[in-house]
């Protein structure tokens, strides 16, 4: 069901007014030549009202990701949007509802630039493509043909798209965008936004051999604080909460904002992250042992790292000591609640081995880390039926069925759990029958 809602939306968006931001005296940082506070998000969407508080005159957004985030909107998704930004407690709606895990999305991540540019937000994008060194140059008409077809640019927008040297130009949504390699960052003044989605590193990684993770930390920290950016804001997301990337790399993000915090590690990486590399490198040289002893330690070195207890977790399950694992994911996700994801898939795996009261206990330690989902609900419920308690998995059924479900996102679902609460009725009445 949830998957199915990631199919893009290809409709035309119709322009809201919006007020013309003020310009105001903001906080200049150059990263990695000083220290600078990031804001860290779970998804892009949620780093909306960080955008729009940020915003000035001219604002150039610097956008690292794979992604381009420019699935179009439904104009009223755009008037709800602009709604909520006026609203005191922007930060925690969008947090909560700019997911599809949620009964009543603002928006999907993917529409996060759509919903930055419709609104004004920014008077440029500069979008860095992340792509391997082999793939030195753009193909036009490719490149065309990919934007036009996922629906992130018009027919229109997408024919105009020219080659500039190395870099490719056009207009998205009437602003001027530019497309870049990560070794062709340009020169930028002004205001300028710097948004790093961990889709980024996924780009730019083969394996731990050709291209090992924390060199790319480094090399792209050190691209940065080479242009000496004006950044009056540095945002940065996980994109884990949706599955679409793993939290076996949910570290780069976490590390990626110690550096910004802390230039000086740039010249001497801390010792866990020294460790964390030869763990990854060694794994992949065929020496799973030592590098499972590696993972292991790593929780000894800095037992306030989420990641370390994660792969603590990780390591313990392919050993076979699953108690010992489910507590090293717990305290993994007392440090950082992101890493619940990893109950949620756990589950599912004991399902599948019939172990469904253990798969509802882990559902259960997800709900605690993700209140607002309804599919960690549903899923429970099925999980009931499915045992043999409907009686227990109706009143979940209708707890859900009461919710205002999206008229965009979830057109059907009223109508699908009342099919479903139907159906658990006519079972539990089986059941109860002499």
């Amino acid at each position: 069901m949830l998957r199915t809602c990631l199919i893009l939306f290809f409709l035309t968006v119709i322009t809201a007014p919006w007020p013309s931001p003020v310009d105001a005296a903001a906080d200049i940082c150059q990263a990695f030549r000083q220290p600078c506070e990031p804001r860290v998000f779970e998804l892009p969407s949620a780093a909306l009202p960080a955008w729009h508080d940020a915003r000035q005159s001219d604002t150039t957004l610097v956008l690292m990701s794979l992604h381009p985030f420019l699935v179009p909107l439904q104009p009223q998704q755009l008037t709800e949007i602009h709604a909520a930004l006026q609203n005191s407690r922007a930060e925690s709606l969008f947090a909560q509802r700019g997911t599809l895990r949620h009964h009543n999305p603002l928006l999907a991540p993917v529409q996060a630039l759509s919903a930055a540019l419709k609104l004004g937000f920014f008077s440029k994008v500069i979008w860095v493509i992340p792509r391997k060194p082999q793939e030195s140059d753009f193909d036009l008409v490719l490149l065309r043909k990919q934007l036009a077809t996922a629906g992130f640019f018009t027919t229109k927008e997408a024919k105009q798209l020219q080659k500039r040297g190395s870099r490719v130009t056009g207009l998205v949504r009437g602003v001027p965008i530019t497309m870049v390699h990560p070794d062709d960052l340009p020169q930028l003044k002004g205001p300028v936004i710097l948004h790093l989605d961990l889709s980024y590193f996924k780009g730019l990684y083969k394996n731990e051999i050709a291209t090992p993770l924390y060199d790319l930390l480094h090399e792209q920290a050190l691209s940065i604080k080479k242009r000496g950016w004006p950044l009056h804001l540095v945002t940065l997301s996980y994109s884990t909460y949706e599955e679409q990337l793993s939290v076996d790399v949910r570290f780069l993000v976490h590390d990626f904002a110690a550096l910004l915090k802390a230039p000086q590690l740039l010249e001497k990486m801390p010792k866990l992250w020294q460790q964390r590399s030869q763990a990854l490198h060694v794994g992949n040289m065929f020496q799973e042992t030592k590098a499972r002893n590696l993972f292991i330690a790593l929780a000894d070195i800095d037992a306030n790292d989420a990641q370390a207890w994660y792969e603590r977790s990780r390591t313990q399950f392919q050993k076979g000591q699953a108690r010992a694992a489910f507590a090293s994911l717990d305290k993994a996700v007392a440090l950082d609640h992101g890493y619940a994801i990893e109950y949620l898939l756990l589950a599912d795996r004991g399902a599948s081995r019939g172990a469904v009261p253990k798969a509802i206990s882990l559902l259960e330690k997800a709900q605690a880390a993700f209140p607002s989902d309804p599919f960690i609900v549903l899923r429970k419920a099925e999980l009931l039926q499915q045992s043999g308690h409907p009686e227990l998995a109706r009143p979940l059924l209708v707890q859900l069925q009461k919710k205002p479900w999206s008229k965009i996102f979830y057109p059907n679902m009223p109508s699908e759990l009342k099919h479903r609460i139907e159906q658990l009725s006519a079972d539990t009445t089986t059941k109860d029958a002499p």
